[in-house]
């Protein structure tokens, strides 16, 4: 019975410890202050290019679709930022808006209902979304965009119309900045306060 009651305690325990990581996982299997290195070590998408310093470009697929995935570093190359860019093309710009209520459905699933909503109308394109009675479109839109915000991360999906040019993305952003200093900053500038 002993053994039983300490097998059932190591599995509770390990689950704990488990789903604590998994919670902890802010952009895709990582944490915000990751290193550089460790996105190069432990990412298994393929490598696209590095841009600049302070972002790693990655090509996979979500859902699906084929997107290019970002991570932006800040100064001391701690993660800060991560984006799921689309890279999909369409010549009808209705099926662009279909992608973005996927994913918006999906983040749904995920953090529940956005806390923002947004959607920017101009006179240039038009979306099924805003179709008159007639069945014409008299407005249109540039960009559509909603937001959802947990403990440690501010999260948004957006669909940007710009020079006739789609651009769908999901973009993840440390919301606390704490684990992202260089502590030895930090301390200085404490001691100068």
């Amino acid at each position: 019975m002993k053994k039983y009651i300490i097998l059932v305690a190591v599995a509770a325990c390990s689950f704990s410890i488990l789903n604590a990581q998994n919670q902890l996982s802010d952009f895709r299997n990582f944490q915000w202050g990751s290193s550089a290195e460790q996105i190069q070590q432990n990412e298994k998408s393929a490598f696209s290019f590095k841009d600049n310093d302070n972002m790693f470009v990655y090509k996979d697929e979500l859902a699906g679709y084929t997107c290019n995935v970002t991570y932006e570093f800040n100064e001391d190359n701690k993660l800060v930022s991560g984006n799921y860019i689309f890279t999909k093309r369409y010549t009808n710009p209705q099926l662009y808006e279909q992608d973005y209520l996927n994913f918006k459905n999906l983040l749904i699933r995920k953090y529940g209902q956005p806390v923002k909503v947004k959607e920017n109308w101009d006179d240039t394109h038009y979306l099924a979304s805003k179709k008159t009675i007639d069945g014409s479109n008299n407005n249109s839109t540039q960009q559509l965009l909603s937001e959802w915000t947990t403990s440690r991360s501010n999260i948004e999906i957006a669909l940007d119309k710009a020079d006739n040019i789609y651009t769908l993305h999901i973009q993840y952003t440390a919301k606390s900045p704490v684990e992202l200093l260089n502590q030895d900053a930090v301390q200085n500038a404490l001691s100068k306060l």
